[in-house]
């Protein structure tokens, strides 16, 4: 069987000739060889992949196990034997094992061009951060030596997604708590609700790139023809242009993005689409018209419902742009726009000016630390805007000949994948046409009813007392050190000790907040 190896970015799969041999083992079962190369034992396969799995090194309860192309697939059973509990999983480099994948929970295939981003996105997707922090990943030796460039592709892509798993654990862990104080204040402090309604005409979303600065103008010439949402930090630059938006979108969490939220406390008429956990100051909550998003997964949701409130779905991606662009589907059937959705680094500030951020820290600069420092450094820490590249151009069915990035006397550093870069006359031709048209439905806002908000602070400490001594409660707000707990085989009373202190620690700040959030 004749099999042409693909090439993989900077690892060249060599065009070689591959021909895998099946014979019979010395004790009567399948076995194989590629180019007179054995993949598995002449003897006794059987035995040879359970001396395999026996001498695996195990030091916590793993929640996964990957093995890269184990071919005949002998080792599975005694994978299965010895943790019961972990789903295992295969990474093959041909299709010539394909009968053999249906002994494994799941099976990624690594034969195909560029196919290491793809492997990422895959075992990321399917196991998550913290399926892929509790997984133990294995290599059948022999088809390593007999696949080198499968192999380091594949092993390369493994690297690369433990790396992002244990950043976005970190993330999580450290934004936790905070994200479940901010659900706290929002259950009791939102008093005015909408949920939008689906329509037909074209969204745009505008980001704070510098590439912004040169729609504001060209945005107004048809500002009736599209629904405007703008994420936080645009917000600002919109408003000094003279353009008010439909509505404003934030699920940030942290300090810095309450801040570019503040503008909105002289413009009490704007919406503010907020996820649960989202940091918003109190005020805006108070005055402004909010639209609920939930994210499916985390206890914010569920208590956010517990306490009276309807949802708008959300999806939690990594970057507020992909948030905003997921929802913006789902409101219409049109056309999306992004606006300054740059995704690279540029050559000055980062940032569409006035950016509410850029003049906080400008109060701080001097010569010791300069503005001139300060901008390179971001330049230099840009990791996060490739990965979030990447996830823009991953998406093609959904986006493409539908989503575009628009620009004007400016030139883009990166392609989007299918997601296109269009000017404006296409932008406006586009817009006005559809506006014309006898079914254009514009999307709209319907106001939701709320109870009290003091009753909704009663409904959360209630949520809270009911839930925070389970196992669920202490996975959200702790989930490094509940996984920790869970993958332990010897210390795992010592961490449970532990984790329960942290949570007694944590429920008396809440506590706290919860009494300041009174007054």
């Amino acid at each position: 069987m004749k099999t042409a190896a693909p090439y993989f970015g900077a690892a060249i799969f060599l065009s070689m000739n591959i021909s895998i041999t099946f014979s019979n083992a010395k004790n009567g079962s399948k076995t194989c060889s590629l180019n007179g190369v054995p993949l598995h034992s002449n003897y006794n396969p059987e035995r040879e992949a359970r001396q395999f799995v026996d001498s695996v090194d195990a030091d916590f309860l793993p929640s996964f196990i990957l093995i890269t192309e184990p071919a005949l697939s002998y080792c599975v059973l005694p994978l299965k034997e010895r943790f019961p509990g972990s789903k295992i999983c295969a990474v093959r480099y041909c299709r010539d094992f394909k009968s053999e994948d249906k002994f494994f929970d799941r099976v990624f295939y690594l034969d195909k061009p560029d196919y290491g981003k793809n492997l990422e996105r895959e075992l990321f997707s399917y196991m998550g951060d913290e399926g892929i922090c509790s997984c133990r990943f294995l290599s059948w030796l022999p088809a390593a030596k007999i696949f080198p460039a499968h192999d380091k592709a594949a092993w390369g892509a493994v690297k690369n997604t433990v790396k992002l798993s244990q950043a976005s654990l970190v993330t999580h862990s450290y934004f936790a708590q905070r994200w479940f104080g901010n659900a706290c204040i929002f259950c009791s402090s939102v008093k005015k609700t909408a949920f939008v309604k689906r329509g037909n005409m074209p969204v745009v979303i505008t980001a704070s790139g510098s590439s912004l600065e040169n729609l504001p103008d060209l945005l107004k010439k048809c500002r009736n023809t599209y629904f405007l949402i703008a994420l936080s930090s645009s917000l600002l630059p919109l408003l000094n242009a003279g353009i008010k938006p439909d509505l404003v979108l934030s699920c940030d969490g942290g300090y810095w993005a309450k801040r570019h939220l503040e503008v909105l406390q002289n413009h009490h008429d704007i919406p503010v689409a907020l996820s649960v956990e989202a940091a918003c100051p109190k005020k805006i909550m108070e005055t402004n018209t909010v639209i609920p998003l939930g994210f499916s997964d985390g206890l914010e949701t569920v208590m956010a419902k517990s306490c009276g409130f309807e949802l708008m779905n959300a999806e939690r991606n990594g970057t507020v742009s992909g948030t905003a662009l997921k929802f913006a589907l789902d409101i219409t059937d049109g056309d999306v726009y992004f606006c300054g959705l740059d995704l690279a680094p540029g050559k000055g500030l980062q940032h569409c000016r006035p950016n509410r951020l850029e003049l906080i820290a400008e109060i701080s600069d001097d010569r010791i630390k300069s503005k001139e420092s300060r901008i390179a450094s971001a330049r230099v820490n840009s990791q996060p805007l490739e990965i979030y590249r990447q996830w823009f151009s991953a998406e093609n069915s959904a986006f493409k000949g539908r989503v575009y990035r628009l620009f004007e006397n400016f030139k883009y550093e990166n392609s989007l994948g299918s997601i296109e870069d269009a000017d404006f006359t296409f932008f406006n031709k586009r817009t006005v046409e559809s506006s014309k048209k006898s079914n254009f439905c514009k999307i709209i806002m319907e106001n939701t009813e709320l109870s009290p908000c003091s009753v909704r602070a009663g409904q959360t400490e209630s949520f809270i007392v009911s839930n925070s001594s389970s196992e669920e409660w202490l996975h959200s707000i702790f989930p490094a050190e509940y996984l920790s707990w869970k993958r332990s085989v010897k210390d795992g009373e010592q961490k449970l000790e532990v984790l329960e202190k942290k949570n007694e620690d944590f429920l008396t700040c809440l506590q706290r907040k919860l009494c300041r959030t009174r007054i």
